[in-house]
C-alpha cells in the first residue's frame, strides 16, 4: 500500500514537471529570450523531469529490471507508441538500461510526433535539424549517441548518468569535461563549462 502511494506521488511529480517544461517553452518563445538563457532554464527543467521520471521508474520496477508498461504512465500516448521500437533497438545495442532515458528524451523533444526525427538525433551525424525521414533511424542514432556518452564516461571512470543525459544535448565533450575536472553535472557546472559556452544548443531542453 505504501509503495503504491509512493508511485502515485512520483507519478504526479513527473506530470507536474512535464507541465512546467511545456509552459516554460511557451514563455521562452513569447519573450524571444537569448539562446544562453533558454538553454539554462530548459536544460534545468529537462533534468528535473528526468529526475522525477527516474525516481518513479525506480520505485515501480519489478525485481528483474524488466521494462513494464506501468512504469511509463507519465508519458504521452504519442511517446509510448515507440516503446517497443526503443526496447528492441536498445537490446540490439545492448543498452536496455537506457530505455527510460530514451523515452524521456523523446517525450521532451517531440512527444513522438510532428517529425520523423523523434529523438532529434540527426545533428549528431552531421545532418541538419530533423534530418532523418523516419523514426527508426532517429531512434537508432539517438540510442547510439546516448550510448557513446555512457561508454565514454565509463572509460573515464565517470558514472554520473545525469551528466551523460545532458551530454546528449551538449555533445559528448561535456562528459569528458565533467570526468576530467572531477565534476558532477549541475546547472551551475554546465554554465561554467567551456563546452556550454561554445555550444549554441538550440534544442528545447
Amino acid at each position: 500500500m505504501e509503495q503504491e502511494k509512493e508511485q502515485r506521488s512520483a507519478s504526479g511529480l513527473a506530470k507536474d514537471a512535464i507541465k512546467v517544461i511545456k509552459r516554460t517553452k511557451l514563455i521562452v518563445r513569447l519573450l524571444s529570450m537569448k539562446p544562453l538563457i533558454i538553454t539554462i532554464i530548459i536544460g534545468f527543467l529537462f533534468l528535473l523531469f528526468i529526475a522525477f521520471l527516474g525516481m518513479f521508474m525506480g520505485g515501480s520496477s519489478n525485481g528483474g529490471g524488466d521494462v513494464g508498461q506501468v512504469q511509463y504512465s507519465n508519458l504521452s500516448e504519442t511517446t509510448l507508441q515507440w516503446l517497443d521500437e526503443v526496447i528492441a533497438e536498445a537490446e540490439r545495442q545492448e543498452v536496455r538500461e537506457l530505455v527510460p532515458y530514451v523515452m524521456a528524451i523523446i517525450e521532451v523533444e517531440t512527444k513522438g510526433t510532428g517529425t520523423p526525427d523523434i529523438m532529434q538525433s540527426s545533428e549528431s551525424v552531421g545532418l541538419g535539424p530533423n534530418g532523418f525521414d523516419n523514426a527508426e533511424d532517429s531512434i537508432r542514432q539517438g540510442i547510439s549517441y546516448l550510448k557513446s556518452g555512457m561508454l565514454l564516461g565509463e572509460n573515464l571512470g565517470f558514472s554520473d548518468v545525469w551528466g551523460v543525459v545532458q551530454g546528449y544535448n551538449f555533445g559528448t565533450s561535456y562528459v569528458s569535461y565533467l570526468a576530467n575536472n572531477g565534476e558532477q553535472h549541475s546547472t551551475k557546472v554546465a554554465q561554467n563549462s567551456k563546452i556550454f559556452k561554445r555550444c549554441r544548443c538550440t534544442k528545447s531542453w
